[in-house]
């Protein structure tokens, strides 16, 4: 059998053993959480790439965006997105209409293509007022 002072000194030991395990076990489920990938390439409705339009990366769930602009081929990247949080994405560029998606919550470490990102001419609204005006019947052949 062990002295007391040699079962206290083992039983620190066995403590000190079981605490760095669960910090790095904490790590381990960190780690588990990789961040995500999204990508797309936004085009017109001809299927012609649209340089320079203003990609916005919102959470849904807080303030919290960002913003990318797209390449010349019409190509974007927003690397290191959370997992398990849903986002919207807008594409805004001069001379079309806005496009959003639906709400997107990655998984941990997807790597996400969207497709489909088609900006339009925007809709125009114009005011037509016409006016009905009465001929005498005088004036009318016969």
């Amino acid at each position: 059998m062990l002295p007391p002072s040699r079962i206290s000194f083992t039983a620190l030991v066995a403590i000190a053993l079981v605490v760095p395990i669960n910090v790095s076990g904490q790590g381990i489920q960190a780690m588990k959480q990789n961040l995500g990938s999204i990508t797309g390439t936004v085009t017109d409705v001809n299927g012609d790439p649209v340089p320079n339009a203003t990609v916005l990366l919102k959470r849904t769930d807080s303030n919290d965006s960002r913003t990318v602009v797209t390449l010349e081929n019409g190509f974007f990247e927003s690397q290191d997105v959370k997992p398990d949080v849903p986002y919207e994405i807008s594409v805004s560029a001069k001379g079309f209409a806005d496009w959003t998606s639906h709400s997107i919550t990655l998984e941990s470490g997807q790597f996400k293509i969207l497709m489909g990102i088609q900006l339009r001419i925007p809709a125009e609204i114009t005011d037509v007022e016409v006016t009905f005006f009465l001929c005498p019947p005088a004036t009318l052949p016969k």
